[in-house]
Parts: C-alpha cells; structure tokens; sequence
C-alpha cells in the first residue's frame, strides 16, 4: 500500500512543480478559497490505487493523469453544491447521517465502531472529519436527487423511437447452448478414427449418454463440464459445422463431422434461444429506457452545474 502510494505521488511530481506557479501547489480556487493538489490526491485515491493495480509505466501515468483531471472538475462540482446547499439552509435529519454511518460500521467492520475508528485512524482520519466528510456526501447526493435526478422522466414514445434509430445495434442474435465431443486427429485414437467414432454413434443408439461418451472418449476442452461449451452465438458456430448444428433440435446430437484440421466432432445441442428484434421485447426496452435516462441525466447535471458556476467564483489551474 505505501508502495503504491508513493507511486502516485512521484507521478504527479511534475504537475505539482508545475502548478506552483499558479499557487504552491493550489489546482483550484473555489471563492477564495484553495483546493490544493493534496486535497485532489485525498479525494481520488481510492481511484487511483484501483489504477495501480491494473496498470503500469506510461500508461499508468496517463489513466492516472486523466483520472486526476476528472478528479479536479468532480471536486470543483461537489465544493459548489455543498455551498449552494448550505446558502438555501438545507438540512440533514440527524438520524439520517447515523443511519448511513451505521450501515458503512455493518458493511465495513460488522457492526463494530471501535474497530471502525482503528480502521480510520490507520489512514490518519479522525471521527470528526469522516462524520463531516459523510454528512458533505449525503448534502451533495440530496441536492443531485433534488435537482438531477428526481426531474428525469422517460416515456414511451421516446423508447420507441430509440429502438426504431437503433434497430441493428439492438437485435440480439441467435444463442446455441452446445456440448462437444472431440476426437483428436493425432491423439488417442489416431490410428481408428472413424472407427471409434461409429463405435460412439453404436453406443448412443444402444441408450448411453452423451455426458458419459464425453468423458468416455472426448479429447476436448470441455471434458470436465460434461462438453458443455456454454452459451454461444450462432455467428460463432464453425462455418463447416453451421448446416448440421442448426438442423438440431434439443437434446439432439449431430452426425460426426470432420472438421477443417482433421478432428472429428460431435455437438449436442442443450437449449437455444431465437434472435431477438422485437422492439417489444422487455430487456431491449428496459436497456433503451437506461441508455436514455443516462443521456438525460449528464444533460441536466451539466445544465445544472452550468447554471451553479455562474454563482460562484472559480478559477481551475489545471485547466490552463
């Protein structure tokens, strides 16, 4: 954990000196009042760190950098709410913030607040600053439910037309949930290839199972799953198996096929599910509805945002 700490902190070395200029450090001012590179560093470090662990060198440097730089505006954001929320004399009901610091206790220390307030000593914040920390996150979600959120409506008429524009996008194509069973061309059976695989079909005809062939005889990958393949979309299926495989019905099993390296396969096939292009169909409406409610709700916040700058005064260095 230091480690990666002091990563970050050496990438961002240079934007720091560089900023100095502008006000030792200072990345905003928000009325007056500075927001430092630490306070960007604090507020997007659980970010941050999740980006040490999924990347290195340069380009650890950029996706930090980028997240830094969306860090700045989200804070400048949230610093303008809070004192818009603060101007009208909104309040918090008290047993709200203890519910909500209840919950994080159960969530994150089952229940225990001791322990929870060891867990906050070790990242050297005090009680009193998570509690206010808390209570500025439930202030700027209750004015974004407030002035966001709760204002977004999506009827039905602009669902249709959604799925109407992007009919191709939102055909889902056919699935083939199939099981395999593979005979190798240079493998166990080399030698009697097509004799064994007549021996398999003899056995299915006399009653055997296909699950039992396949952990009888199959050489493939999905031995240990009974050759189940999972779920797979009908452009994916072999263009020399496509005929036959298409032609079953459940519980079916195919002839054996020689594929185009030689192998011998037989498919049986589970289940399978029809292309969808209905626009009635309840998930593509349902993932219409999300993607233009998301597209309302970026408008609004921006609108909104737009409309809480102009009160205030800012001046963000590291937009320059």
């Amino acid at each position: 954990m230091i480690r990666s700490f002091l990563k970050i902190c050496l990438i961002f070395t240079t934007l720091i000196a560089s900023a100095a200029s502008n006000g030792d450090g200072v990345a905003a001012i928000i009325n007056g009042e500075a927001v430092t590179f630490f306070d960007i560093l604090s507020y997007n470090r659980f970010n941050e760190s999740q980006l040490v662990r999924k990347y290195s060198g340069k380009e650890l440097e950029k996706k930090i950098v980028e997240s830094r730089q969306r860090a700045v505006k989200e804070f400048i954001d949230q610093k303008i709410m809070l004192n818009e929320f603060k101007e009208k004399e909104y309040q918090i009901p008290r047993f709200i913030i203890e519910e909500r610091i209840d919950k994080v206790i159960r969530q994150q220390a089952g229940g225990d607040r001791d322990a929870f307030k060891k867990q906050l000593k070790k990242q050297d914040i005090s009680w009193s600053e998570y509690r206010e920390q808390l209570t500025d996150r439930i202030a700027v979600n209750m004015m974004l439910s407030q002035f966001v959120y709760n204002n977004i409506t999506v009827d039905d008429s602009e669902i249709r037309e959604y799925v109407k524009a992007h009919k191709e996008e939102l055909t889902k194509p056919g699935q083939r949930n199939l099981a395999l069973l593979l005979l190798l061309k240079s493998g166990k059976y080399a030698d009697k290839l097509d004799e064994t695989a007549k021996e398999i079909v003899t056995k299915m005809q006399e009653g055997a199972s296909f699950a039992d062939l396949v952990k009888e005889y199959s050489e493939g990958p999905f031995k240990d799953k009974d050759g189940n393949m999972g779920w797979i979309e009908d452009k994916n299926v072999r263009e020399e198996c496509q005929e036959e495989v298409f032609a079953l019905e459940k519980d079916e099993v195919s002839k054996p096929m020689t594929l185009e390296e030689g192998h011998i396969a037989l498919f049986k096939l589970i289940d399978k599910k029809a292309p969808v292009s209905d626009p009635n169909d309840p998930q593509i409406k349902a993932y219409a509805e999300r993607v233009l409610r998301k597209q309302k709700e970026d408008k609004t916040y921006e609108e909104y945002l737009k409309k809480l700058r102009t009160k205030n005064i800012i001046k963000d260095f590291t937009s320059e």
